[in-house]
């Protein structure tokens, strides 16, 4: 009987060794996956909490081993700039959740990813970082390709996204033209995050690219009909 104790004690202590170096090693690929109605994909969660830090994200597991690598390097070093950030000496706890919407266009399927950080500051960050893969080629679909698609799409991009923003009720409040415009340059780094959905290609802005954060956020539709 006392033999039968002392493996208890043993198997419990062993247990309780395994699920603290769990929760303090999380990959991508650690703790629960969800089961998703949809044939492109199942949902997984990543979590971290400790009393430094509250990580909470959600990301798609597809049937891409390309578009996997892409989102799960993305997500990656999203989590290692936030634990990169963390301060010893801080008594607050700081939040890193990460969501995301899908969208699909012929042999395109895209995701925005909805990133919400509290790091300390005077506000919480939200920000939207997209991904977009053409599954009949097995590429990801950046904005230096999309500029091989379509010719002229920077210009396209600009003329209504500017002609839609600069009547925004809170560019108008809060913001100014010499932000937008630089916000709405012909750079490719200005128009990063895009989307292809049924009827458009849909432009993301993230606080401070084309008004103060007190703004927030902003998207614009292209509709396919007027690129070229």
């Amino acid at each position: 009987m006392k033999l039968r104790y002392i493996l208890v004690i043993i198997f419990l202590c062993v247990f309780l060794l395994l699920t603290y170096y769990i929760s303090n090693n999380s990959t991508l690929d650690a703790k629960l996956t969800f089961s998703e109605n949809s044939d492109q994909y199942t949902i997984k969660n990543l979590k971290e909490d400790n009393e430094k830090y509250n990580i909470d994200i959600y990301y798609p597991q597809t049937n891409y081993d390309v578009l996997n690598i892409k989102i799960k390097g993305c997500i990656q070093k999203i989590v290692e700039d936030f634990k990169n950030i963390i301060s010893e000496e801080s008594d607050k706890t700081y939040i890193l959740e990460i969501s995301f919407d899908d969208y699909e266009y012929e042999n395109y399927i895209s995701f925005a990813f909805n990133v919400f950080r509290q790091t300390g500051g005077a506000h919480p960050m939200n920000t939207t970082f997209t991904i977009n893969y053409d599954i009949k080629n097995d590429v990801i679909i950046d904005i230096t390709e999309l500029t091989k698609l379509y010719e002229n799409v920077l210009d396209t991009f600009y003329t209504i996204s500017y002609d839609t923003l600069k009547e925004n009720e809170k560019i108008l409040k809060y913001g100014n033209e010499e932000m937008l415009k630089n916000g709405l340059e012909k750079k490719i780094i200005n128009y990063q995050n895009f989307v292809f959905d049924k009827n458009h290609i849909i432009l993301f802005f993230n606080p401070y690219d084309v008004a103060p954060y007190v703004a927030g956020e902003f998207i614009v539709r292209i509709p396919y009909d007027q690129l070229s």
